[in-house]
């Protein structure tokens, strides 16, 4: 894929994960605000964090198509979902690990 694809994907998805991270993810009710002064500085790491997932989906795109066409010798929708899914599994699991997602409800007999 070419460069500039990467580029545009990756900056077209960080601008709406920035704007758009705080109606996903609001504060928990009854927390303080952070001063105002502070404000500015706290938006460089949520600008780093939308950048980051930009960068992540585009890398999925990008590299899991060759990636998926190489191991299924041919691209379809089964390999692709395969891969899809065994990336957000994966993800998963290893913010599991870091402890900072909670990890899933056991089933109860």
């Amino acid at each position: 894929m070419r460069k500039r694809f990467i580029v545009a994907l990756t900056v077209g998805l960080a601008i709406p994960a920035f704007v758009l991270s705080r109606v996903i993810w609001p504060d928990p009710p009854g927390t303080a605000a952070p001063p105002p002064g502070l404000l500015p500085l706290l938006m460089v790491p949520a600008i780093f964090e939308a950048l980051a997932f930009g960068v992540g989906v585009a890398f999925l795109i990008s590299t899991g198509r060759a990636l998926v066409r190489h191991q299924a010798g041919r691209l379809s929708v089964a390999a692709i979902g395969t891969y899809l899914y065994t990336t957000i599994v994966q993800q998963r699991t290893a913010a599991v690990d870091r402890g900072t997602h909670a990890a899933p409800a056991q089933a109860r007999p």
